[in-house]
């Protein structure tokens, strides 16, 4: 009982900005309901439901309600996935799960960012950011290919995720009415920003374009319930839940998830041409490059669907990441803002991804992406006969596209939120794509060693004598 006056009187005292809360325990007493409720719900419910604890969290809480612990910042969803942590070991559901590839991608790019981070600056402070990042990233990335095990898990994932959207509708279009957000009681920010004279609502989400990238990425895995029983309608509302909240966030970046996941739907078409279309789409912007009198990146400026875009400095980002790469290329750069006018701000995922880690934990990114997009291939390929199976396939796959798409003008880093939608359709993929090619050759190689030792046992004489 101290401890929640304690936070109580702390949340009242640093006010609602977000920097405020950083490093302080802030905890509204209906956020500390809202974890206790959900960690209870996370340690009780059958496996297939235990991604909706984090649905709830992820719509519901915002980052600003977090528990500090000896410097360690705990967010509502750090302090869920410790829960999930404890669910997966009490419940023993760990023994089913089989490492792969995939798994030493994801795990090796978390490293390498890590060690070249804390490398740089050889500070502890930073070590234990690095940490935090660490946890966010392996943790949920891997619970979710502990609990994810079949085709219903993803589609019950889904299928909740459309059930909040419209309380979500709701409270998004009051936050355009009265420019007040309604989860600022919780440390959200709490009026909404103007631009351009239009309202970008943001709700629990640390800005409104993170907030409708989230909404985006919802979008290919909402689609691919089409052909199940009553799926179309569910498809029908669920989409246009989706692309509400998006306009209410009033942010470009958001409307080109949505492009995208419209261009991955055209993209079944082409499935069996997929090779050729990459490497036309190569080819076109090499020629653009070569055409244009800017380099082929300078199109991003041109990419604008709200009034007041950034699109400019996104362009810039990546043209002074090429221009300075032999400053971040080895373990990353501790300051951008010399590269130009607001280049601190790294909106940039891949940016991002090399200016604090380096070019190998790029790569690393890149081939995790890569990875993910050739498990989604071998996955629809594998049930291509079963419609809503090959329609759950593909949406995976478009999912990872999406965020790909928007990763050229976001960064997730410091988005808990964001994260994990980016993450659960990766750890999906891990979970329901075939066996990794080098697994089945070591299997058919042990089943003929165990058919071999069966026979000698059974006709010691045919055995040749060593």
């Amino acid at each position: 009982m101290n401890f929640l006056v304690l936070a109580f009187q702390n949340y009242q005292k640093e006010g609602f900005g977000e920097q405020a809360f950083h490093g302080h325990t802030t905890l509204h007493p209906l956020a500390l309901l809202g974890i206790v409720v959900l960690c209870g719900m996370i340690l009780t419910v059958r496996r297939s439901k235990a991604t909706y604890p984090f649905v709830l969290a992820a719509c519901f809480l915002p980052e600003a309600q977090r528990v500090v612990i000896v410097g360690a910042d705990f967010s509502m969803l750090r302090l869920l996935l410790l829960a999930g942590m404890l669910r997966v070991f009490t419940k023993d559901e760990v023994k089913d799960f089989r490492w792969r590839k995939l798994d030493t991608l994801v795990t090796t790019w978390s490293l390498v960012g890590m060690a070249a981070y804390v490398a740089l600056w050889a500070d502890f402070g930073k070590l234990i950011f690095r940490v935090g990042q660490l946890y966010d990233i392996l943790g949920m990335y891997l619970f979710f290919r502990i609990v994810v095990r079949n085709w219903a898990d993803v589609e019950a994932f889904a299928r909740f995720s459309v059930k909040v959207l419209p309380l979500l509708v709701v409270l998004f279009y009051l936050e355009k009415r009265t420019g007040q957000n309604p989860f600022h009681f919780l440390g959200a920010q709490q009026w909404a920003v103007i631009r351009e004279g239009r309202v970008r609502c943001q709700g629990p989400y640390p800005h409104a374009i993170l907030a409708g990238c989230y909404f985006a990425s919802l979008l290919p895995m909402v689609g691919a319930r089409y052909f199940r029983k009553g799926g179309r309608i569910e498809v029908m509302v669920g989409t246009g839940m989706v692309l509400a909240l998006v306009y209410l966030c009033a942010s470009s970046t958001p409307v080109v998830g949505v492009m995208a996941a419209g261009i991955g739907v055209v993209g079944w078409k082409l499935r069996r041409s997929m090779r050729l279309v990459r490497w036309s789409t190569v080819g076109i912007l090499v020629a653009l490059h070569m055409a244009m009198k800017a380099p082929v990146w300078h199109l991003i400026s041109r990419i604008s669907f709200s009034q007041g875009s950034t699109s400019y400095h996104r362009f810039l980002l990546i043209d002074n990441s090429i221009r300075y790469f032999s400053d971040w290329a080895l373990l990353g750069v501790k300051d951008t803002g010399y590269w130009g006018h607001a280049q601190g701000d790294l909106t940039n995922q891949f940016v991002r991804e090399g200016a604090r880690g380096g070019f190998l934990t790029l790569i690393l990114f890149v081939w995790v992406l890569a990875e993910a997009f050739s498990l989604a291939g071998r996955l629809w390929r594998r049930v291509e006969r079963n419609r809503a199976k090959r329609a759950v396939a593909w949406g995976l796959g478009v999912a990872v596209f999406v965020n790909g798409m928007m990763f050229l003008s976001i960064s997730i880093t410091h988005s808990q939120q964001n994260m994990m939608i980016f993450l659960f359709p990766i750890a999906a993929l891990g979970s329901l794509a075939p066996p990794d090619r080098g697994s089945r050759r070591r299997k058919r190689r042990s089943a003929v060693r165990t058919s071999t030792s069966s026979q000698a046992l059974a006709h010691p004489a045919s055995v040749p004598a060593a």
